[in-house]
């Protein structure tokens, strides 16, 4: 996938507190390719999280893998989201990506070991969507990599409020109102402010729950590279009301899965995920909560996802 002709380049981030590596051909532009990175940006270490290799394809070529090249080539999924569409396949000895951003023509490819722990990129340089392809492809190898050690990437909303010196999180569909929601919060409680608006990261530290901001906030420019103990989770539905009714155990473990990145269809991925997630349904208060998109709300769910703390 890469030439040994190729002189590479490796850059340095920690996302989550992960740090991992990148090698990119000299001459491309990273800060221009990833600027929503920038703030991620560390020294070089040895111990990464995962190290990933990326190349440029010949564009008359059309940059394609050949199943023969992917020993037991098997698709597993397809989806079509912000991304473009994504088919998700097995290989012999780990995943391969295939992804075609919206409104473009091009194929960018990535090729990652069983564990995500090391990963190589093919893009289509020529492509205007080639840093938003490389972006997307790094969330992805990252939200598989971080399962295996107490962290996972969860699709919410995610505002800090300094009184209570924590994080609160608001999980749901899309189109269910969790930017809505994080913003009556931040109108309405003095100093409260988003960490991240789409892909924030939970982490647990010996036990204690964390939320940390990303270069992934879907779109809203929110690239936080801060960290916040969480203090309660709320999954919103849209109703003609507002009231909080809080969960635990396996109900809020149901609250909570669905908004989680995993290949469910991997077991050792799902069980890492699943043994974070009741640790994390354990410690945290987590609830559902109908509500309409006014002040109201913002009022009813801190004062149940704050109450007894």
């Amino acid at each position: 996938m890469t030439s040994d002709k190729v002189i590479l380049r490796s850059h340095f981030y920690r996302v989550g507190g992960f740090p991992f590596r990148i090698d990119l051909p000299c001459g491309a532009d990273a800060d221009r390719m990833l600027p929503t990175f920038r703030d991620f940006k560390c020294g070089r270490r040895e111990d990464f999280l995962f190290s990933a290799v990326c190349s440029f394809a010949d564009s008359s070529s059309g940059g394609d893998f050949r199943a023969d090249d992917l020993p037991g080539l098997e698709q597993v999924d397809y989806v079509k989201n912000d991304m473009g569409h994504i088919h998700l396949f097995r290989t012999a000895d780990g995943y391969a990506v295939r992804l075609l951003p919206h409104g473009s023509n091009a194929v960018h490819f990535l090729k990652a070991s069983a564990d995500f722990a090391s990963a190589q990129l093919m893009l289509m340089p020529d492509d205007s969507k080639a840093g938003c392809a490389l972006s997307s492809m790094l969330k992805m190898i990252y939200s598989q990599a971080i399962l295996r050690h107490e962290a996972f990437l969860l699709h919410a909303s995610a505002v800090v409020l300094p009184e209570r010196d924590a994080a609160y999180l608001f999980l749901g569909r899309s189109g269910t109102g969790k930017s809505t929601h994080s913003a009556l919060w931040m109108k309405i409680f003095p100093g409260c402010s988003l960490l991240n608006d789409d892909n924030p990261v939970v982490r647990l530290d010996n036990g204690v729950a964390f939320v940390w901001g990303t270069p992934w906030s879907g779109k809203t420019p929110c690239y936080r590279n801060i960290a916040s103990r969480i203090g309660g989770m709320a999954r919103l539905s849209q109703s003609d009301r507002n009231q909080f009714w809080p969960e635990s155990g396996p109900a809020a473990f149901s609250l909570v899965l669905p908004g989680c990145s995993v290949i469910r269809t991997d077991p050792s991925l799902f069980e890492s995920l699943c043994d974070t997630l009741a640790s994390l349904c354990s410690g945290v208060k987590i609830g559902r909560m109908e509500c309409r998109p006014d002040i109201s709300a913002a009022i009813v769910c801190r004062t149940a996802l704050c109450s007894g703390q």
